[in-house]
């Protein structure tokens, strides 16, 4: 069988998994790290690291950066480059049939992404993290280790929740809000919030100054 060309973009921490659940599919020719701030030759793997993309024509890509506001300004770099993203899932999640995984997403070993979910494009879906079904789940997002998210939980765009979090069934976060580690999400969560603690309240100083919805 013939394998896609896949770059990963990115030379930290969450690259490195990234590579290893790539790896482990047995689809993929991974023939290069991506990383602009390099200011060195060096490999991952025994690959190498690039600071361009100059040598190598349109492939597939992941995008492994941690970063959701960085990973949102690669993915739709490559995009308008004609680069094609894909899903990188590893073969210990368990994923529905009946949920749907949109394009440059990673899903970590472990994960659960239940029936009727569906996760938007160039997200996380971290190791052991549960996404229960009817989930909603926004682009560029980052659901980390070992979070719960209840039945019909709504994530906007670039949400992070932070590892061990959990969220009430139904409950609404807002675009590019945090869910701090370790929180409990009891009511609705307004765009660009961070919360902390049980149950989750905002920050001192980081509620948004207006917002339709309460904590």
């Amino acid at each position: 069988m013939q394998k896609d060309i896949l770059i990963i973009v990115g030379a930290g921490g969450h690259a490195k998994v990234v590579f290893e659940i790539a790896n482990s599919l047995n689809a993929y020719r991974i023939v290069a790290f991506v990383d602009e701030t390099t200011d060195e030759e060096k490999q991952f793997f025994g690959i190498p690291v690039w600071r361009n993309l100059n040598e190598i024509q349109p492939c597939s890509f992941v995008v492994a950066i941690g970063d959701n506001k960085v990973r949102s300004r690669k993915f739709h770099e490559l995009l308008s480059r004609q680069y094609k993203p894909v899903v990188v899932a590893h073969p210990s999640a368990v994923i529905s049939k009946y949920s749907s995984i949109a394009a440059g997403t990673v899903i970590c070993p472990q994960a659960v992404v239940n029936a009727n979910a569906h996760v938007g494009e160039n997200c996380i879906v971290n190791t052991g993290a549960i996404i229960e079904h009817d989930c909603e789940i926004g682009a560029h997002s980052h659901v980390s280790v070992g979070v719960c998210l209840a039945g019909k939980v709504q994530i906007g765009e670039g949400v992070l929740v932070g590892v061990s979090a959990t969220a009430r069934p139904g409950a609404k976060i807002g675009h590019w809000s945090t869910v701090g580690a370790g929180a409990v999400v009891t009511r609705d969560i307004p765009d660009h919030c961070t919360v902390v603690g049980v149950p989750a309240r905002p920050l001192p100083g980081k509620a948004p100054q207006s917002s339709g919805s309460k904590l």
